[in-house]
Protein backbone atom coordinates (compact mmCIF):
# COMPACT_ATOMS: atom_id res chain seq x y z
CA UNK A 1 0.00 0.00 0.00
CA UNK A 2 0.75 3.93 -0.16
CA UNK A 3 0.45 6.52 2.54
CA UNK A 4 -1.13 9.63 0.89
CA UNK A 5 -2.46 12.78 2.28
CA UNK A 6 -6.30 13.40 1.32
CA UNK A 7 -9.12 15.56 2.25
CA UNK A 8 -12.51 14.30 3.25
CA UNK A 9 -15.27 14.21 0.11
CA UNK A 10 -18.56 15.64 0.02
CA UNK A 11 -21.22 12.39 -0.39
CA UNK A 12 -24.89 13.12 -0.03
CA UNK A 13 -24.00 16.23 1.77
CA UNK A 14 -22.40 14.75 4.55
CA UNK A 15 -18.30 14.98 4.59
CA UNK A 16 -16.65 11.55 4.24
CA UNK A 17 -13.35 9.58 4.14
CA UNK A 18 -12.94 8.83 0.17
CA UNK A 19 -14.16 5.05 -0.68
CA UNK A 20 -10.45 4.33 -1.94
CA UNK A 21 -8.78 5.00 1.07
CA UNK A 22 -8.44 1.31 3.08
CA UNK A 23 -6.67 2.73 6.42
CA UNK A 24 -7.11 6.59 6.81
CA UNK A 25 -8.16 9.44 9.59
CA UNK A 26 -4.55 9.99 11.16
CA UNK A 27 -2.69 12.85 11.67
CA UNK A 28 -5.11 15.62 10.78
CA UNK A 29 -4.09 19.20 10.08
CA UNK A 30 -6.24 22.08 10.86
CA UNK A 31 -4.62 24.19 8.40
CA UNK A 32 -5.13 22.53 5.36
CA UNK A 33 -7.69 20.11 6.71
CA UNK A 34 -6.21 16.95 5.20
CA UNK A 35 -5.86 13.51 6.74
CA UNK A 36 -3.09 10.78 6.72
CA UNK A 37 -4.39 7.67 5.68
CA UNK A 38 -3.28 4.25 3.13
CA UNK A 39 -4.40 3.18 -0.44
CA UNK A 40 -3.62 0.11 -2.08
CA UNK A 41 -1.26 -0.22 -4.89
CA UNK A 42 -2.27 0.22 -8.42
CA UNK A 43 -2.17 -3.15 -9.47
CA UNK A 44 -4.20 -4.77 -6.27
CA UNK A 45 -6.67 -2.73 -7.22
CA UNK A 46 -9.41 -1.97 -10.09
CA UNK A 47 -10.71 1.57 -9.20
CA UNK A 48 -9.71 5.28 -9.14
CA UNK A 49 -7.55 6.78 -7.25
CA UNK A 50 -6.65 10.83 -7.78
CA UNK A 51 -3.24 10.74 -9.29
CA UNK A 52 -2.65 14.40 -7.54
CA UNK A 53 -2.33 12.86 -4.13
CA UNK A 54 0.89 13.50 -1.92
CA UNK A 55 2.33 10.60 -1.11
CA UNK A 56 4.64 10.20 2.27
CA UNK A 57 7.12 8.12 2.63
CA UNK A 58 7.92 7.16 6.13
CA UNK A 59 9.95 9.65 7.72
CA UNK A 60 7.27 12.13 6.41
CA UNK A 61 3.96 10.17 8.29
CA UNK A 62 6.89 9.91 11.19
CA UNK A 63 7.73 13.61 11.38
CA UNK A 64 3.95 15.13 10.58
CA UNK A 65 3.05 12.63 13.61
CA UNK A 66 5.74 14.14 15.65
CA UNK A 67 4.77 17.85 14.86
CA UNK A 68 1.55 17.10 16.07
CA UNK A 69 2.81 14.90 19.19
CA UNK A 70 5.57 18.52 20.10
CA UNK A 71 2.05 20.44 19.22
CA UNK A 72 0.09 19.50 22.29
CA UNK A 73 0.55 21.18 25.93
CA UNK A 74 2.65 18.40 27.52
CA UNK A 75 0.82 19.83 30.78
CA UNK A 76 -2.34 19.31 29.72
CA UNK A 77 -1.11 15.44 28.82
CA UNK A 78 0.03 15.43 32.29
CA UNK A 79 -3.16 16.44 33.61
CA UNK A 80 -5.12 13.88 31.36
CA UNK A 81 -2.91 11.37 32.95
CA UNK A 82 -3.69 11.75 36.55
CA UNK A 83 -7.10 12.03 35.75
CA UNK A 84 -7.72 8.93 33.50
CA UNK A 85 -4.80 6.89 34.79
CA UNK A 86 -3.66 5.91 31.33
CA UNK A 87 0.00 6.68 30.81
CA UNK A 88 1.01 8.64 28.13
CA UNK A 89 3.31 7.94 25.47
CA UNK A 90 7.02 9.07 25.36
CA UNK A 91 7.93 11.62 22.19
CA UNK A 92 10.43 7.76 21.70
CA UNK A 93 7.55 6.12 22.36
CA UNK A 94 4.81 7.87 19.87
CA UNK A 95 7.64 7.86 17.35
CA UNK A 96 8.30 3.92 17.40
CA UNK A 97 4.26 3.58 17.46
CA UNK A 98 4.57 5.77 14.23
CA UNK A 99 7.36 3.42 12.72
CA UNK A 100 5.15 0.61 13.38
CA UNK A 101 2.02 1.85 12.09
CA UNK A 102 3.00 2.82 8.56
CA UNK A 103 5.36 -0.51 8.06
CA UNK A 104 2.28 -2.97 8.71
CA UNK A 105 0.17 -0.65 6.48
CA UNK A 106 2.45 -0.58 4.03
CA UNK A 107 2.87 -4.04 4.14
CA UNK A 108 -0.52 -4.88 3.77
Amino acid sequence: MKCVEYKLHAINGNATMPPWIVVGGMLYLDFNKTYVGFVKDEEHRDYYVPDTLVELDEDQFTNRGLSLYDSVDQQKLQSLESVTGIPMKTRDEYEAQLRDTFQKNIAK
